[in-house]
């Protein structure tokens, strides 16, 4: 039987699988870290103010800090 392998035999072939398979879990994992990330990136831009309410806030600031500086005169 040609490529039989007998019981003292090293698995060359099965040491390079293995090796492949941990190489790729280990990969698997770091792809899952950065997937995660990713996601939280997006959701902490998702969960913010648009820039329009961001500039009525800023400009409704601004108003108040000049009427309160004339009032005070």
């Amino acid at each position: 039987m040609v490529g039989a392998m007998t019981k003292g035999d090293d698995c060359t072939i099965g040491a390079v699988h293995t090796t492949e398979i941990c190489a790729l879990q280990a990969e698997d994992a770091r792809l899952h870290a950065v997937d995660q990330e990713q996601w939280r990136a997006i959701n902490q831009i998702k969960n913010r103010l648009p820039v329009w309410a961001t500039l009525v806030i800023s400009l409704l600031t601004f108003l108040c800090g000049i009427l309160g500086s004339l009032r005070a005169k």
